[in-house]
């Protein structure tokens, strides 16, 4: 009897825990539905939940990073990582390339919050490597953001402006017009921290026609920069307009350092104090740091040295945090760079090993081809020798075709040479590699090293001037780069592009690296717009490099 009940038990029980389960899925996917719109809800739905009662692993993965996320979007960093760490290792052992890229993102969104910044840049750079790769452009657009972010507030300026354009190039894409006006402003402000002023302007004009689709804080943050656009050309009234109308609309330590800036050149020094003293409760490092620089004068100059003294140190005190994460966070993220470049380049190596093949194969058909045109030149020449001499013009027109193609014949003669010994070798070590027994397997794995020795070399060598050239390919900027790291690029493009480089080299004087590098721009197809936008410079500029360029042409 106890059987019996138990047989009927079994199966009513797992009825009912499928039918739990399957409410609780559709429901999770409805939280997951209306996560961006409404993160209120989503958390709502999660409440009622019971997260250890989940029996699906699954579930328990999509319910952590829901749950992250959600409390992320209203601002609430979770007390612990446990849930989004059980996301990623479970999305990253099935293989969910979608929520692992979303996973990695929140993970470096809390480490962001708790001030891990080297951490926050491992699982971002993590999230869009991933996310790129499988083209999910809402989450490569989000995490260019907070990448910004990220570089902001260590001070790394060339990648400030990197990400601040590939953000305005995805939100464009994605056809936001909140986005789009956002990644103005960033590109506009990371072009002011380069001192690069008309660029910066340019940027922030072209945001203003989106202004009224973005929320209050966004509106805040264009009035301000339009405001310290004006400070710095000197206009006073219309930059204090554009600082009163931000704060106005959402309070902020921004403008209000910048009206105590606008009251201080008007000589009433108490009245700016009052503005900085109001902004110093800002959580923005950067605003904080400037706002250092600007009370710790004001104190000098009204003779109160230990309060600037003391600011001072706070002032040292946040250089010393950001230039310690700065480093860390910058060479983390080129780390990653680096690694994607060079995947990239072996993969270029082995394309161009074999084109180089087919070369040599038709190298060989050509200089047949050329031997059976010469053997029938001789013959005619051996004809015309033997008439008489009304046909010496001809004879000597021939001959001078025969030397121009014996000099070809020279030069394909040494280039299959080349490759006939290369492929000479190999063969006899393909020969050696299946005959061999297992005692040659040493001397096989050494074959092997030296090999990958050989792609090491060769990607070292070509890497720098390689990636500086997909860099401006890809209309980025290189404000960043050095000479001596341009100068890679240039002798990249004598390999890549050596008939045209020898015919600057014949055309013009010795030129100087940023010249060569102009060229290049310009043999790409670039305009002037393009080319100011990559150099980084007006177009005055331009205009400029291009005249001293002419005057250095051979005559």
């Amino acid at each position: 009897m106890k059987i019996s009940r138990l047989i009927w038990f079994l199966p009513i029980s797992l009825f009912i825990v499928s039918c739990s389960q399957n409410e609780i899925c559709s429901s999770l996917k409805t939280a997951e539905d209306i996560i961006n719109d409404n993160p209120d809800s989503t958390l709502s739905i999660l409440r009622e939940i019971d997260y250890e009662a989940l029996k699906d692993n699954h579930l328990k993965a999509l319910y952590g990073l829901l749950y992250t996320s959600a409390n992320i979007k209203k601002q609430k960093v979770p007390d612990n990582d446990s849930l989004i760490d059980y996301s990623i290792q479970f999305f990253e052992n099935n293989n969910d390339s979608y929520h692992l890229a979303d996973s990695y993102y929140y993970k470096g969104m809390m480490c962001y919050a708790k001030k891990q910044l080297e951490v926050s840049a491992h699982y971002l750079k993590k999230a869009e490597g991933l996310s790129i790769e499988f083209g999910y452009s809402w989450i490569t657009n989000k995490i260019y953001e907070r990448l910004i972010y990220l570089n902001y507030i260590t001070d790394n300026k060339a990648l400030t402006l990197e990400y601040s354009k590939k953000f305005l190039e995805s939100s464009f894409e994605l056809k936001d017009r909140a986005l789009i006006s956002r990644a103005f402003v960033m590109v506009a402000s990371s072009y002011s921290a380069v001192n690069l002023s008309d660029s910066a302007y340019f940027y922030l004009k072209s945001g203003l026609r989106y202004i009224d689709d973005v929320n209050s804080i966004l509106k805040a943050d264009i009035l301000v920069d339009i405001g310290e656009m004006y400070y710095e050309k000197g206009d006073m009234d219309l930059s204090e307009n554009n600082a009163l109308q931000s704060d106005s609309i959402h309070p902020n330590s921004h403008a209000k350092m910048l009206l105590g800036k606008i009251e201080y050149q008007r000589g009433d020094r108490l009245k700016a104090k009052e503005y900085w003293d109001h902004a110093l409760s800002t959580n923005d490092v950067k605003i904080k740091k400037d706002l250092y620089k600007i009370i710790a004068n004001y104190y000098a100059e009204v003779g109160n040295y230990d309060d600037a003294y003391i600011i001072s140190l706070k002032l040292d005190s946040l250089n010393d945090t950001i230039n310690k994460s700065s480093k860390t966070v910058q060479e983390l993220q080129l780390k990653y760079d680096r690694a994607k470049s060079e995947s990239e380049l072996y993969q270029k190596i082995l394309y161009a090993l074999v084109i180089a093949f087919l070369a040599s194969a038709a190298l060989f058909v050509s200089f047949r081809y050329h031997q059976k045109r010469v053997r029938s030149y001789n013959s005619t020449i051996e004809t015309l020798t033997n008439n008489n001499d009304t046909y010496k013009s001809e004879i000597e027109n021939f001959t001078e075709k025969v030397n121009m193609y014996q000099h070809e014949i020279g030069l394909y003669v040494s280039k299959v040479s080349n490759y006939e010994e290369e492929i000479s070798k190999n063969i006899e070590k393909i020969k050696l590699l299946k005959t061999s027994d297992r005692s040659k397997q040493k001397e096989i794995d050494e074959l092997k090293d030296n090999i990958s020795t050989l792609y090491k070399s060769i990607m070292s060598e070509l890497q720098k001037g390689n990636t500086i050239y997909e860099t401006i390919k890809n209309r980025k900027p290189i404000v960043h780069y050095s000479d001596e790291d341009l100068n890679s690029l240039v002798d990249f493009y004598k390999i890549i592009n050596n008939k045209v480089f020898s015919g600057w080299l014949e055309r013009y004087t010795p030129l100087s690296v940023r010249q060569y590098v102009f060229l290049i721009l310009e043999d790409l197809g670039y305009d002037d717009y393009d080319i100011a936008d990559v150099l980084g410079v007006s177009d005055t500029t331009v205009r400029s490099t291009r005249s001293r360029i002419k005057k250095k042409a051979r005559l």
